[in-house]
């Protein structure tokens, strides 16, 4: 999937920058939130324990669409911490049928069992 840019930031390179075999849209690739704390993203393949398995197409259309409207509260320090760097408004614009075909395609993959620690600099629960 290139329209959306999926695999830009949802599969996992070396340290050369070169995406891991096998690993395409598994998650796992480290970025930096605007408050400089680390956002690891999601596997976005089929596999039901680690991956979007599990979900269902009005799912996934619905976790963007959410962010149609934006949000203008001020972050706590905590929040920031699991701030995500997914341009959620920027994908909420397109339609439900083009988000579902997203979803279609994403479900087409084949499933990789990779668990990712989404925000490894948040606060420890208490």
């Amino acid at each position: 999937m290139t329209a959306a840019s999926c695999a830009d930031c949802h599969t996992p390179t070396d340290s050369r920058g070169q995406p891991l075999p096998g690993m395409d849209f598994a998650g796992g690739f480290e970025l930096r939130n605007p408050s400089g704390f680390r956002v690891v993203t999601a596997n976005i393949t089929p596999d039901a324990d680690s991956g979007i398995g599990q979900w269902t197409s009005e799912q996934f259309v619905e976790k963007f669409k959410a962010m149609e409207t934006p949000d203008t509260h001020e972050l706590t320090r905590d929040e920031q911490r699991q701030n995500s760097v997914m341009p959620w408004r920027d994908y909420a614009g397109m339609t439900r049928d083009d988000l579902g075909a997203i979803y279609a395609y994403l479900r087409s993959l084949k499933p990789v069992v990779h668990r990712v620690n989404h925000f490894p600099d948040a606060a420890p629960a208490h």
